[in-house]
């Protein structure tokens, strides 16, 4: 378990390997719905992969989940709106939650913090995303422009996994030495 913030050049590959991941899934029609810093593991060779398929939601409409499902699915802490919203549910509701992630990777806490979890809520729906460059002065602005439309409230404006995955590994590659 990491305790605390990573930095850039060592969260970025992590986070574009989970990208992948998730356009591989998003690419045979699953939903993840649970993407958080828990379901991210990191292997001995520092590759990043997703796991607990466990609120997988199968892009069918034969998928009797959803029926069953009379609350909104997921951790809160990292909850995209339309789920919250119990609205229908895309690709794009992974990629809030990644790009949630993504924030506490960089930073070591999530994005909303409250008391009540009703209000961390709240949050997801109604604050803008937190601007990462007020956490960490020095950051590149293409990470934080990238949260920020991670964290879109709309899912359409949202960039696909693939574009995550793009952009993070153009970050990475600004790490390394000449």
């Amino acid at each position: 378990k990491v305790v605390g913030a990573l930095p850039a050049a060592r969260a970025c590959p992590i986070i574009a390997d989970a990208a992948i991941g998730l356009q591989v899934a998003h690419e045979l029609g699953m939903i993840h719905r649970d993407i958080k810093p828990s379901n991210i593991l990191v292997s001995r060779n520092g590759h990043g992969k997703i796991s607990d398929f466990g609120l997988v939601r199968v892009d069918d409409p034969n998928d009797p989940v959803d029926t069953f499902a009379h609350q909104s699915i997921g951790t809160p802490l990292y909850m995209a709106p339309e789920i919250i919203r119990r609205q229908s549910v895309s690709s794009a509701a992974d990629i809030y939650s990644l790009g949630a992630t993504l924030f506490y990777t960089l930073t070591g806490h999530s994005p909303y913090n409250a008391e009540k979890m009703e209000d961390v809520l709240k949050q997801h729906l109604h604050s803008d995303p937190p601007n990462l460059q007020e956490y960490l002065p020095d950051c590149s602005p293409n990470l934080t422009s990238l949260i920020q439309k991670m964290m879109a409230k709309e899912p359409t404006v949202r960039p696909s996994a693939a574009e995550v995955a793009a952009t993070l590994h153009a970050e990475s590659i600004s790490f390394l030495p000449d």
